[in-house]
């Protein structure tokens, strides 16, 4: 019997696409940061012990401690410490954390590539699209620290994959579990969905994903139970932002009838972007440009020209869609760049795309050649262009548990209970607040979280953190950490 074509390439195309991943988890392993980002990464690990020990992410911070509840932002956000719940018995909370978030970057490396090879049918877009997501500084610094980021823009790219090959129903499901990783992302694929909708072009296939999407949302929720609550305005800027999302996905799909349309679209795009990095107004939003400018150039040429490919419709329109909610940290939290690096996945799949029309060229060979280098090397540019941000050490958290691991016995009363709930768990933990009785930590988190309170009582213990306590704003607080036995009171 005659061997089916390709068949004895299958066994090497396994073995490379094995060694790319294993390289890529290795690569990811070591860019891990060993300090957690304040509150999010001690909230995250406190939702899984939480989890892990009465299935629902709230946690009694020691013997007769106080009760923790997450923060409403963290409470929207309970996939990932349930992942980790479920591996901290083999690990640990902490090892467990660096596991799921390594595990869901590296997914993110090989969904990419083969997001984009579905998309383009070029191996090379695929190997170059995943190997930009590899090598972004940006990225790369964002998926060091433990947190839901990841797996959410894993989630996203394996539901993008699963609706390409028509697998609605799965992709629905994925989309769910992306949103109860990160919201925003559940804003864009509503709103895509819904723009489907909105036009007909596939109206069954998107009411069956979104049947799926709420059936799986709600098994989550009803499972782990988090303490859900609306922020302040959140359900008019929810409004705002599905409508926002919709008329961005009808705009660039009418826009991708015609050449004047996609020229004006793209000419709307690049005037959006100059006028972020020139108003100086938007700290997070000038960095992610002036980082990536060459990926983002290429990514709008790429989203252009998808929108003629057969299968482009699909995809191509989650670029325009995707910065919306994202957008809305402009006004939460314009400084941090954090947020914003989720979108690069989806720029270096469409900067990949826009290499594979370098390669197209019939005529002039050659020409494709240069323009293939060319767009490779813009592609990889935030390498040479962007030094990345330093890893991360032990963070001032984690100094000041080793010092108080030696203190007296006693209920703690800081302003930070859920770091030291996490990093001393066998002490009773308290909020700082006027009339609370015990040891009293008057420390550079207090004088930066609870400016207004004091303590009167005997001073136990002083300390001075080698490293200080990075503020917000940058600047360090090198001021002595005391340890009071006393009752707080107002400043």
């Amino acid at each position: 019997m005659a061997a089916e074509p390709g068949a004895g390439r299958r066994p090497a195309a396994v073995v490379a696409v094995s060694l790319a991943v294993a390289v890529a988890a290795l690569a990811r392993w070591q860019s891990r940061h060993l300090g957690l980002i304040y509150p999010d990464g001690y909230q995250y690990l406190l939702m899984a012990k939480g989890i892990a020990a009465h299935l629902t992410p709230t946690l009694e911070l020691g013997r007769k401690g106080a009760v923790f509840y997450p923060s409403i932002d963290a409470a929207l956000k309970p996939l990932y410490p349930a992942f980790v719940a479920l591996l901290s018995p083999l690990m640990g909370f902490l090892t467990a954390g660096q596991v799921v978030t390594v595990a869901a970057a590296t997914a993110v490396v090989a969904l990419l590539g083969a997001l984009t090879l579905e998309l383009t049918g070029s191996r090379i877009a695929g190997l170059a699209a995943g190997l930009a997501a590899l090598v972004s500084p940006m990225l790369r610094y964002w998926a060091g620290f433990i947190g839901p980021d990841p797996l959410a823009e894993a989630l996203v790219l394996a539901c993008a994959l699963a609706l390409i090959r028509r697998h609605v129903v799965l992709g629905g499901a994925l989309g769910a579990l992306a949103t109860a990783a990160r919201p925003e992302w559940g804003v864009a694929l509503a709103a895509l969905a819904l723009a489907a909708l909105a036009d007909g072009s596939a109206r069954e296939q998107a009411g069956r994903a979104l049947v799926s999407a709420a059936l799986t949302l709600s098994i989550v929720i009803g499972v782990l139970r988090p303490p859900l609550a609306m922020p302040p305005g959140g359900a008019t800027g929810l409004a705002g932002l599905l409508a926002m999302g919709v008329a961005a996905q009808l705009l660039a799909r009418h826009a991708a009838a015609s050449v004047r349309g996609r020229a004006a679209f793209a000419a709307g795009c690049a005037m959006a972007a100059a006028a972020i990095a020139l108003s100086g107004d938007s700290p997070a939003w000038t960095a992610l440009l002036s980082a990536n400018w060459p990926l983002v150039a290429l990514a709008l040429c790429g989203a252009l020209a998808s929108s003629c490919a057969p299968r482009g419709a699909t995809a191509p329109l989650l670029l325009a869609t995707a910065a919306v909610p994202f957008a809305a940290y402009e006004y939460r939290n314009p400084a941090s760049v954090r947020y914003l690096s989720e979108l690069i996945p989806v720029l270096c799949l469409f900067g990949a795309w826009a290499l594979t029309l370098a390669l197209a060229v019939p005529r002039r060979r050659m020409l494709g050649i240069l323009g293939a280098g060319a767009a490779t090397v813009l592609l990889l540019a935030p390498v040479l262009t962007t030094p990345a941000a330093p890893a991360s050490g032990s963070d001032y958290f984690q100094t000041m548990a080793l010092w108080l691991r030696h203190s007296p016995s006693g209920t703690l009363i800081s302003a930070t209970p859920d770091a030291f709930g996490f990093l001393l768990p066998d002490r009773s933990e308290q909020m700082l607040a006027p009339g609370a009785h015990g040891l009293i930590l008057l420390d550079a988190a207090q004088r930066e979280y609870a400016p207004t309170t004091t303590a009167a009582g005997r001073l136990l213990r002083s300390y001075v953190p080698p490293a200080g306590f990075e503020r917000p704003d940058g600047s360090i607080d090198s001021a002595p950490a005391r340890l009071i036995a006393g009752t707080v009171t107002r400043g």
